[in-house]
């Protein structure tokens, strides 16, 4: 009889082991179940303003006017009247850029370079503030570019 239950015994050890290895996949030294790894996204690198930013400073004592965009985050640039007025923009034309394709590119810069030129056309600039000096700079027109284009994503 003790013979009969350790046989069994064994015979269930035997099978536990076998669903297990079946469940899991290990590396040749390891214990641990092997991860699948994620193919790593190449990036676009980010645009950075130039170093020296003397160029592009506006007039000293010049302040952004109701037609200028700023840059920035939080109520001082949500209020700002030009932005309420790019916003209003990039709200009209958001339908159109989301219902192109994935390599629609040339419709799309089409469609940000048109709402740059409104903002200029009608007297406005994209401008932000150097934390640094305190002053007011111009956005190089690229850097513009990719925050329009963000905005209409």
């Amino acid at each position: 009889f003790d013979l009969e239950i350790s046989h069994k015994n064994q015979i269930d050890n035997t099978v536990n082991h076998t669903k297990q290895q079946k469940m899991t996949a290990y590396s040749n030294n390891s214990n641990k179940p092997t991860k699948a790894k994620k193919p790593i996204r190449k990036r676009r690198p980010r645009r950075e303003l130039p170093e020296d930013l003397t160029d592009l400073y506006i007039a000293d004592g010049d302040r952004p006017t109701d037609l200028d965009v700023i840059a920035g985050r939080g109520g001082g640039s949500n209020h700002h009247a030009g932005n309420k007025r790019y916003w209003r923009r990039i709200l009209v034309e958001r339908p159109v850029y989301k219902r192109l394709g994935k390599n629609d590119n040339a419709e799309k810069n089409e469609i940000a370079g048109a709402i740059y030129e409104y903002i200029l056309e009608t007297g406005g600039r994209f401008l932000q503030l150097d934390s640094k000096t305190e002053k007011w700079f111009v956005i190089p027109q690229k850097i513009s570019l990719d925050k329009i284009k963000q905005a209409l994503r």
